[in-house]
């Protein structure tokens, strides 16, 4: 998906004043932003390290609940089979044919043991206890390198006191402006970016839309002959057409590669006026 120029606008503004605050520094404060940033990499290892441990920890677990589980199928089947044998007294039995049916309802009492057992140990599978493992191996892992880039992106703000508005905000801190998210930046200003839905989260869920006289789907720009929708579907909405909890919010900006990008139009490229978006 290709960046927004507002996007691509911010980042280049973003590198820029990196590049002039690291010029300007002191010595000092280059070797404190260094230690800070050697310390992310000491925690990111140990974390790492950690995760290993907790995986093998879950996996040895996985196997002692397989264990676990078998001798319980086995101390089952064992108490199946002498029910069968109490159920099936061949010695008390004189009368040979009695005797033979008797064996026979013994022998299938005794198979339907063995056969319960069998479907009850592979139910004991370790599987899906080692997927799970895995998976929280996976976004452990994950967050461990997010919080790592985040360590490493925060120590100028750590190391270095700048404010910004007559200290109202300290370097590095975000904060809410109207619509917009704004942070404020080591050289003392403040960098604003739009947020495409007022900071609030559109309502997508079909049911729910079409239940409260909404109208879902996609929101395009553009004509016939060249026309961009986005993947997602909305609720377009009136100003009584949204449920309870939700507003219908008017203004919103969605960017799509197209020649007409004030106009949002329909699947057909008809126009839409007066649009809104169920919003929460």
């Amino acid at each position: 998906m290709k960046l927004s120029k507002i996007s691509l606008t911010l980042i280049i503004i973003l590198f820029l004043t990196t590049l002039i605050l690291a010029i300007s520094l002191t010595p000092g404060e280059k070797q404190l932003i260094k230690e800070c940033k050697k310390n992310c990499s000491y925690e990111k290892i140990n974390t790492k390290e950690l995760i290993k441990k907790e995986y093998k920890t879950c996996k040895t677990n996985c196997r002692n609940k397989k264990s676990q589980c078998i001798i319980e199928q086995r101390t089952k089947q064992s108490q199946c089979l002498d029910q069968c044998l109490e159920n099936h007294n061949l010695k008390e039995t004189e009368d040979k044919k009695e005797y033979n049916k008797l064996k026979r309802s013994l022998k299938s009492c005794q198979q339907y043991c063995k056969k319960d057992y069998s479907k009850d140990k592979r139910a004991c599978s370790h599987k899906t206890c080692s997927a799970e493992c895995r998976e929280e191996r996976k976004k452990s892992s994950k967050e461990n390198k997010e919080d790592y880039r985040e360590c490493r992106n925060q120590c100028p703000y750590k190391i270095l006191e700048r404010t910004c508005e007559n200290g109202r905000y300290n370097a590095g801190e975000s904060f809410k402006k109207d619509c917009q998210t704004c942070t404020c930046n080591l050289n003392g200003k403040v960098v604003c970016s739009t947020s495409p839905f007022c900071h609030l989260t559109p309502l997508q869920d079909e049911t729910t839309c079409i239940n409260s006289r909404g109208t879902h789907t996609q929101i395009c720009q553009g004509t016939n002959a060249r026309i961009r929708c986005t993947k997602e579907k909305f609720c377009l909405c009136s100003e009584n057409s949204c449920p309870q909890n939700n507003t219908c919010l008017k203004e919103f900006k969605i960017e799509l590669p197209s020649p007409l990008k004030d106009t949002y139009t329909d699947l057909l490229g008809r126009p839409i006026k007066d649009i809104g978006i169920c919003a929460s």
